[in-house]
């Protein structure tokens, strides 16, 4: 299966998205109803802008559209994964009995905001391939070794291939 080809999707698109005023609004409002200072959500603000910067301009370097796609998948694993990882932490600290700390809840919401945006650009088969391998533990069946060819993702686990994104 090609990287993301249910949805068809233009690099102006995926910008626009990440970089329009619903996504800036949705993170000033999660950041509003926050419990932080004025100074830890402007510091927020900033990281969460910077991340996105950042995969933009990844994105406006990729010359071929087979690489925005893999591009694509590649970034969103790795946030998917980012906010897979705050999730977990935010449980056990409730699972200890402790209060959830307010800046990882924020980070968590603002990534979250981030991969509903994304997601627009990703089809339903694509996304729960992907949630099906950030939610299951790496043991058995797990990771045995991420391939990136040029234009390819393959995730392959110890007896089979898990994530085949891309064209050969």
């Amino acid at each position: 299966m090609d990287a993301f080809t249910q949805t068809k999707f233009s690099l102006e698109e995926i910008v626009g998205a990440l970089t329009g005023t619903a996504l800036v609004h949705n993170w000033s409002e999660c950041l509003e109803h926050s419990q932080l200072s004025m100074e830890r959500q402007v510091s927020l603000k900033k990281w969460i802008s910077e991340y996105r910067d950042q995969f933009v301009e990844q994105l406006r370097d990729i010359e071929y559209e087979e690489q925005l796609e893999t591009m694509l998948a590649l970034r969103y694993i790795e946030i998917r994964a980012n906010w897979n990882g705050i999730n977990t932490q935010i449980q056990f600290q409730m699972f200890r009995g402790q209060e959830p700390d307010s800046d990882l809840l924020a980070r968590g919401s603002l990534i979250s905001s981030m991969i509903t945006e994304l997601e627009k650009f990703i089809g339903v088969e694509d996304k729960d391939q992907v949630d099906t391998f950030l939610d299951s533990p790496l043991i058995g069946d797990g990771v045995g070794l991420i391939k990136v060819d040029s234009n390819k993702v393959t995730i392959l686990g110890p007896n089979r291939v898990l994530i085949q994104k891309g064209s050969a």
